[in-house]
């Protein structure tokens, strides 16, 4: 679904998209429907609706154009535009258009804006991979569980050395991918209140999920 609301999608990401979506619903509909007539209430149109959004992607773009959220943030914006009150939709009218100029010259005479400089204090690693903050100010020694394994993952990825200690690392917050997605850390996340905090530390690895820790460097 992150696919789907990305700002740039690929041909090979819709059609991966449409398999995959497709059959979400042929396994839902056998799991639930199973061809009875008297169980289509359980096909609701949200789970219908999934077998259009790639071909609408051809039609109309990236999800993150159209969505309702998106629209809605639109209205709030034009709406907050508005200054003469007494004829509120001329002005509207006015401010629309001025929009839709400034858009067509953009697209015209600029093109696509792409972002070229790093964020304060962010590190690229090269391939489009892009370290960002928070991050450590000096690096730190980690022990319990997450040494174990940073133990582990050197002894297996490094010459044998038995006298050679953990070293030590400089955490940070947030990995952007090359695709433009931010993979965020329980590092970071775990010291904020779940309440309004949208969990980007999950990943997938392979064919496991797992949750990010904190990213090294």
């Amino acid at each position: 679904m992150r696919i789907i609301h990305q700002r740039s999608i690929t041909l090979e990401q819709v059609q991966l998209v449409d398999k995959l979506l497709v059959s979400f619903v042929e396994e839902f509909e056998q799991l639930y429907y199973q061809g009875h007539p008297g169980r289509l209430h359980f096909v609701r149109q949200s789970i219908h609706l999934l077998l259009h959004i790639a071909p609408q992607i051809i039609l109309i773009g990236p999800g993150c154009y159209s969505a309702q959220w998106t629209m809605e943030r639109l209205i709030g914006d034009l709406g907050a535009e508005i200054w003469l009150h007494s004829d509120p939709y001329g002005n509207l009218s006015v401010r629309l258009v001025l929009r839709g100029q400034v858009n067509a010259f953009k697209g015209a005479y600029i093109g696509p804006v792409t972002e070229t400089k790093l964020p304060q204090g962010a590190v690229s690693l090269g391939g489009g991979y892009v370290l960002l903050c928070a991050a450590d100010e000096h690096e730190v020694l980690i022990a319990g569980p997450h040494g174990d394994a940073l133990s582990l993952f050197w002894g297996l990825h490094l010459p044998p050395d038995s006298d050679r200690p953990l070293p030590k690392i400089r955490r940070w917050a947030r990995l952007r991918l090359p695709n433009g997605q931010v993979a965020r850390s329980l590092w970071k996340e775990g010291q904020r209140p779940l309440e309004g905090l949208r969990i980007a530390r999950n990943v997938k690895a392979s064919i496991e999920f797992t949750q990010i820790i904190h990213h090294i460097l």
